[in-house]
């Protein structure tokens, strides 16, 4: 059998192929093939690596996490002091919160790139609102005697939230926008 007679690839063995990788010889069809500056490879030989910006450690991730709950408080209490000091500017906070926590947790691993980074800032944003939303009941129960807060107080609360959201078309946009936007600088 000749060197340019026709053979199956080695990984997809129903693939009639000329190709070869240039380093271990072994047959590999165009969808196996890596292009590389030496020639056409094999996978294995090819030694492909993911780029170090998408390398995201256990650690970065909580440390990123953590970050997204000191985020999740410092912008939710300042999301609230803004719905009750200056309420028409409130609306625009969702795209200020989602920029700086995209940007506060990119900058905080390095500017890593992953899905569970992005993860981890479209939830600290929608905490960060839910927050805003529950802090005045908060204070407002710490600061009573009568009525302790308990679970099931949160948990109506909770339901009372997410009830005002849905009636506030408006502040969904620019929560979504917000999310969006911290999603986005982890991309």
């Amino acid at each position: 059998m000749g060197y340019n007679a026709r053979v199956k690839c080695a990984q997809h063995p129903n693939v009639d192929t000329n190709l070869r990788c240039g380093k271990c010889d072994k047959p590999i069809c165009p969808k196996c093939m890596v292009y590389t500056p030496v020639g056409a490879r094999c996978k294995a030989c090819a030694h492909l690596k993911r780029l170090p910006m998408f390398e995201v450690t256990a650690s970065q991730y909580a440390l990123a996490a953590g970050l997204g709950i000191a985020l999740t408080l410092v912008a939710g209490s300042l999301w609230a002091l803004l719905l009750v000091a200056i309420p028409f500017v409130a609306a625009f906070v969702p795209l200020a919160a989602g920029y700086l926590v995209g940007e506060a947790i990119s900058l905080t691993v390095n500017r890593k790139r992953s899905v569970g980074l992005q993860v981890i800032a479209g939830v600290t944003v929608l905490a960060a609102y839910v927050f805003s939303r529950m802090a005045p009941f908060i204070v407002a129960s710490l600061a009573s005697s009568q009525s302790p807060l308990n679970a099931r107080m949160l948990l109506r609360l909770g339901g009372l939230i997410v009830a005002g959201t849905v009636g506030q078309p408006l502040a969904l946009l620019f929560l979504a926008l917000g999310i969006y936007l911290g999603v986005s600088r982890l991309r």
